[in-house]
């Protein structure tokens, strides 16, 4: 386990600390690495091997993640980013394929690189057609 302590006061970090311009996480002491949802701001994170927290687009354990740019939050549902829209699902991770869209009761598809498809697309040989709006198959 990894610790810090105050360079001035030697105090046992707990809770975020920002060290040389990164966010790092301490619980009960203890550096947090991997996955961690931090409960007093009601979010998911990500920090290194090193605890130094990711932000925007990440690859961990085979799948993409994207990390907001200012909080550091695990993205979840679908979101526009840049000019496209993705779909995170319910762990973060990003959605390839055709997926559903329960809540607005749609089927739509996200490319190899995430993005929603529009329009007349033909995938692995068969033709489909998607609003050009919402993205959603025509069935």
């Amino acid at each position: 386990a990894t610790y810090y302590f105050d360079t001035v006061t030697g105090e046992m970090a707990k809770g975020q600390k920002n060290i040389n311009g990164h966010w790092y996480n301490f619980e009960n002491g203890k550096m947090s690495t991997g996955f961690t949802y931090l409960k007093d701001q009601n979010k998911t994170v990500y920090y290194d091997k090193d605890g130094r927290m990711l932000y925007g687009w990440q690859k961990l354990n085979g799948a993409t993640y994207y990390f907001d740019t200012v909080t550091g939050e695990m993205a979840k549902g679908q979101k526009h980013l840049g000019k496209y829209w993705y779909n995170f699902d319910a762990k973060g991770k990003m959605s390839i394929g055709f997926t559903d869209i329960k809540d607005q009761h749609k089927t739509v598809y996200y490319d190899k690189d995430g993005r929603m498809l529009y329009g007349s697309q033909t995938i692995a040989g068969k033709k489909y057609y998607f609003n050009p709006f919402t993205g959603a198959l025509k069935k």
